[in-house]
Formats: structure tokens, C-alpha cells, sequence
């Protein structure tokens, strides 16, 4: 998000859902953090495999849902070394340097916070945030099928600004 919003000058939830949480984001750092741990060793072979498991991750998700709803989240087209618009250079590049971040500081400081907290709180967070989380995927499928029914569909364009345009009407007029 801050990358996209450097470079389009405006802040937008990227994601499919319309809270905080990206589950694409969050797929790739927990595929990153359980699968390369090991190689963390070698940042040569670690930069190489994130590099593969974003990009998998980024196409197979944008496929998929481009299936599933006939939109498109992202399209990368314009971009340089783009691979049908669903995964760049560009972006693979960003996410690589903050898996790199993630993987070298980010999750060491977490996992010693995490290691002092009494287990019992935070299996009541983790469920906290795991009500809040289908809540999220609940309204925004419901606000997502509003969506569709009220739009032409076209594939190539990048909707997601659009989606979220749609959305800040519809809760302005119904609440």
C-alpha cells in the first residue's frame, strides 16, 4: 500500500476485502515464514525462492479471482517485464525487499514479543481478530455482489479503485 500510494499519489486498500487485512499479503509472508525459514542462511537462495513464491502467489490470485468475479484488482499491463498483467518487475521487486524486512527484522522482534505473552491471551486475539476477519469477508462478498450487479464488466482494467468508490457511496447513503 505505501508503494502504491508513492506511486499514484493517493492511498488505497489494494485488497479484496474492505478492512485492514489483505489476505494475499498475508498468505505470502506466512508461506514465506513457514516454507524459506530454513534458508535464511543464504539470502542468494531466500531472495530467489520469495521471488518465486510472491509471484506465484500474485498470479494465482489475480487469476482466480478474475474467475471467480470477473474483475481485476491489479493490472500490471503498462508495466515493464509484466507477465499478463498479473505479476512486474516492479512489483515483485517491492514485495521481495519486504519479505527480506519481514523475514530478517521483523518476525524476530514479533516472535520474542509473542514468546512473552501468556498463551491464553493470545489465543483470545488471534480469535478476536479471527471474528473480525470473517465479518470482513462477509460484508465486503456482500458489498462485492452490489458491486457486480451494478457494473459493465471489463478485464483489463485495474477495478479496485472503483470497488472502493462504490463502497464509500453505498455506506454514506445506507448509514
Amino acid at each position: 500500500m505505501i508503494h502504491m500510494g508513492i506511486t499514484t499519489n493517493e492511498v488505497v486498500n489494494r485488497g479484496f476485502l474492505n478492512g485492514p487485512i489483505i489476505p494475499i499479503y498475508g498468505a505470502g509472508v506466512l508461506s514465506i515464514l513457514l516454507l524459506l525459514k530454513p534458508l535464511k542462511h543464504n539470502i542468494v537462495l531466500l531472495t530467489i525462492c520469495i521471488v518465486l513464491i510472491c509471484s506465484i502467489i500474485e498470479y494465482l490470485t489475480s487469476y482466480v479471482m478474475e474467475k471467480m468475479f470477473g474483475l481485476r484488482w491489479w493490472d500490471y499491463e503498462n508495466k515493464p517485464l509484466n507477465l499478463h498483467g498479473r505479476i512486474c518487475f516492479e512489483t515483485m521487486s517491492m514485495f521481495t525487499v519486504m519479505a527480506l524486512f519481514i523475514v530478517y527484522y521483523l518476525d524476530p522482534v514479533f516472535q520474542k514479543m509473542i514468546d512473552k505473552v501468556d498463551t491464553t491471551y493470545v489465543v483470545i486475539i488471534s480469535i478476536i481478530l479471527l471474528i473480525f476477519f470473517i465479518s470482513d469477508i462477509i460484508f465486503s462478498n456482500m458489498i462485492l455482489n452490489d458491486y457486480i450487479r451494478s457494473q459493465t464488466k471489463t478485464k483489463k482494467k485495474d477495478k479496485t479503485p472503483s470497488i472502493r468508490d462504490y463502497t464509500t457511496k453505498l455506506l454514506r447513503d445506507r448509514f
